[in-house]
């Protein structure tokens, strides 16, 4: 859920683009008031670029959501987090990474060692 909110987030905080050209200024005025804009590579293009479509949150009709087993959006998500967490193996990182974290933590550990923590 974090993730979809994210994506979103970002795409708002990218800003839209309102020159002509992104208006399409010149295509409104090809086409007319009763043209098709769809039709128009102008459009194909553009939408593409500006479009955020979340992946998880339901965008159907009520009718067409209870058709495709009416999970909320919670169900949805838990059972993706739960899918990574069983299928995602890692990259290993490269050997002398885990050396340097390694003599880092011993050497946290001989600092720490006579320490007491009191809450």
């Amino acid at each position: 859920m974090c993730d979809e909110i994210i994506g979103y987030v970002k795409r708002i905080v990218r800003g839209f683009d309102i020159s002509r050209e992104m208006m399409a200024v010149d295509v409104i005025r090809q086409v007319g008031p009763a043209g098709n804009f769809l039709t128009q590579k102008h459009t194909a293009t553009h939408f593409r670029q500006e479009l955020w479509q979340p992946k998880f949150l339901n965008r159907d009709t009520p009718k067409a959501w209870m058709k495709k087993g009416g999970q909320t959006y919670e169900e949805i998500v838990t059972r993706k987090a739960i899918e990574i967490l069983v299928t995602h193996r890692p990259e290993p990182l490269p050997e002398d990474v885990c050396q340097q974290i390694n003599a880092i933590a011993q050497e946290a550990e001989k600092e720490l060692a006579d320490m007491q923590f009191v809450a």
